[in-house]
C-alpha cells in the first residue's frame, strides 16, 4: 500500500535546507585553491620578454626547457649581447606547487583539500615530476617553468651601481572575457655573478639551480593573499614565513663594482603558488586556453631605484 502521508511545510524547508548545504559543499570541494582534482593549467606559447637599459645587455644563456639545466660553458662574446630577448615556452602543463625560497618545491595530495580550499592537514610531498605525476596525471610536465639568460653590466663611473628590477608584468590573452581576480601566480629571481673574467669564449655557468644562488627574490602580484598570511610549504608537514619582493624598482639584484664589466647568470622562475586563496580549480579551467606572457626589465642604477611599481596580473 503506498504511503501517501504528506510532508509539513516545516519538513519541506528543512529538507530543501538540507540539500543547498549539500550542494554548497560539493561546489566548495571542486572549485578552492590547491586544485583538488586532475587539473592542469596548459601553458600555451608562454613568452617572456626580457629588455635592458642602458649600461646592460643581455643573452640567452641556455636553451628553454620549461625548468632545470646543468651548470656548464657558456660560449659568447660581446656581439652576441642584445638590448632585449624573447624565450617562449610551449604547450606545457603545470599544476600548482609551493615554496618559501625557490629552491624547494612540495605538493599536496588533491584528496587533502577542505572545501575553502586549504590543506586538510599539513601533508606534504617534495617537488618531482614523477610525483607530481601520479598525483594529477601524467600529462603534466613541470611544477615551474624557467626562463634563463646572462646579463652584461658595464660601470664606467667611479661608484658601485645596482642592477634592479624595474618591470615585472604578466599579462593573459583570454578566449572569452576573465576578471582580474588570479593573484596565484609567483616569480622568483635567483642569479649569481659568473666566476671566469675573459669577456669574450666559454664561461663556467654557476650552478644556481642547485640552491647556491647568490641572489634570490620572490615576487609575487599585489594584492595576492595566502591561506596562512606571509607563509608557503618547506616541509612534509608545514608552512613557515616566505618574504615576497611585492615591489619592483626598490631594491637590487646585483651591485656592480666602480669601472667594472660583470656577468651574471639569471633565472626567471615562475609557477602557480599552491597556497595562494586564488589558486582555485574553476577559475584555471576558464583559463586553459589562454596565453600568458610575462615582461621583465632591468636597469643599472646609482642608487639602487630605478623608478617603481608592483608585480600586476593583467587580463586583457
Amino acid at each position: 500500500m503506498k504511503n501517501t502521508k504528506k510532508r509539513s511545510p516545516m519538513m519541506k524547508i528543512v529538507s530543501a535546507a538540507a540539500m543547498l548545504a549539500v550542494s554548497a559543499s560539493m561546489l566548495g570541494t571542486s572549485t578552492y585553491a590547491w586544485f583538488t582534482m586532475n587539473t592542469q593549467v596548459t601553458v600555451t606559447g608562454m613568452s617572456m620578454k626580457t629588455v635592458v637599459d642602458s649600461n646592460l645587455q643581455i643573452d640567452n644563456a641556455a636553451p628553454t626547457n620549461g625548468g632545470g639545466w646543468s651548470a656548464g660553458s657558456f660560449a659568447t662574446n660581446d656581439s652576441t649581447f642584445a638590448n632585449s630577448i624573447t624565450q617562449t615556452i610551449s604547450n606545457e602543463v603545470l599544476v600548482p606547487v609551493s615554496t618559501v625560497d625557490g629552491y624547494g618545491y612540495w605538493f599536496t595530495d588533491p584528496t587533502n583539500v577542505k572545501g575553502n580550499g586549504d590543506a586538510t592537514t599539513d601533508a606534504y610531498t617534495e617537488y618531482t615530476l614523477a610525483g607530481l605525476k601520479g598525483k594529477y596525471g601524467t600529462t603534466v610536465t613541470h611544477g615551474y617553468l624557467d626562463y634563463h639568460f646572462v646579463l652584461k653590466a658595464t660601470n664606467t663611473t667611479d661608484t658601485a651601481q645596482k642592477i634592479v628590477l624595474n618591470k615585472l608584468k604578466m599579462t593573459y590573452t583570454p578566449g572569452t572575457s576573465e576578471t582580474d581576480t588570479d593573484k596565484a601566480w609567483r616569480v622568483a629571481i635567483l642569479g649569481k655573478e659568473f666566476t671566469t673574467a675573459a669577456v669574450n669564449g666559454a664561461k663556467t655557468l654557476p650552478d644556481i639551480a642547485t640552491g647556491n644562488a647568490s641572489v634570490t627574490k620572490i615576487y609575487t602580484p599585489a594584492g595576492a593573499t595566502n591561506f596562512t598570511p606571509g607563509e608557503a610549504v618547506d616541509s612534509t608537514n608545514g608552512t613557515a614565513a616566505v618574504t615576497y619582493s611585492s615591489a619592483v624598482g626598490d631594491s637590487e639584484i646585483f651591485t656592480v663594482n666602480a669601472n667594472s664589466t660583470k656577468y651574471y647568470e639569471v633565472v626567471m622562475r615562475v609557477w602557480l603558488e599552491g597556497e595562494d586563496t586564488t589558486c582555485y580549480t574553476g577559475l584555471f579551467n576558464d583559463l586553459q586556453n589562454g596565453a600568458w606572457a610575462l615582461e621583465a626589465g632591468f636597469k643599472l642604477a646609482a642608487d639602487g631605484t630605478a623608478g617603481s611599481g608592483v608585480y600586476n596580473i593583467t587580463m586583457a
